[in-house]
């Protein structure tokens, strides 16, 4: 007996599971940020004694990566809409993504050559607790993006549903960022 699909495409059923898959990290993130305000607003001094400002080079360059790979993103993603075979913008947005991860990598090396390691107190537990849980999400978005090599074949079926919702998983990520970028670095 076939089960009723009640109107709904693949499509539709697939953008349903990347939007619940997005509001499940949002939520994680909500806590650390709501964790990381609560903290910041109870401390007499920022950063907390002990501590220095982190120098912005490192938070800003992994920003300009982010940020460019998530336009490269949608450059891939709007010539494979318009049946472009173009690999560049694909194959940018992996060398920005891993730009990005190697930036963190200098960060986390930073901040333990200065003493801020994940034992060191609240502050540096939630700095680094930041910096883990979002690293750890951009190398699953690496994998999205890997998932999306088939599209580059010349002879390919219609990938634009699996395009469209690694797109919106490697936006999201760049979101997030931004706002740990203008929360915990900035200001």
């Amino acid at each position: 007996m076939k089960e009723a699909t009640l109107g709904y495409t693949d499509r539709d059923r697939a953008s349903l599971a990347m939007t619940v898959a997005l509001v499940s990290f949002a939520m994680l993130f909500a806590s650390l940020f709501l964790t990381y305000a609560v903290y910041r607003v109870r401390s007499a001094m920022w950063p907390p004694m002990g501590f220095d400002k982190i120098p912005l080079t490192l938070p800003s360059i992994s920003s300009a990566f982010i940020l460019l790979s998530s336009f490269s993103f949608i450059r891939f993603q709007r010539r494979y809409e318009k049946k472009a075979t173009n690999k560049t913008y694909y194959y940018l947005t992996l060398i920005l993504a891993l730009g990005f991860l190697f930036t963190q990598n200098q960060l986390w090396n930073y901040l333990n050559e200065t003493g801020v390691f994940v034992e060191s107190g609240t502050f540096a537990s939630i700095l680094h607790s930041f910096t883990w849980i979002h690293a750890g999400h951009v190398v699953l978005g690496m994998l999205a993006l890997i998932f999306c090599l088939p599209a580059l074949r010349k002879n390919k079926k219609d990938y634009s549903i699996r395009i469209s919702n690694v797109g919106k998983f490697w936006h999201f990520l760049g979101i997030i960022w931004i706002f740990m970028y203008i929360g915990i670095f900035l200001f």
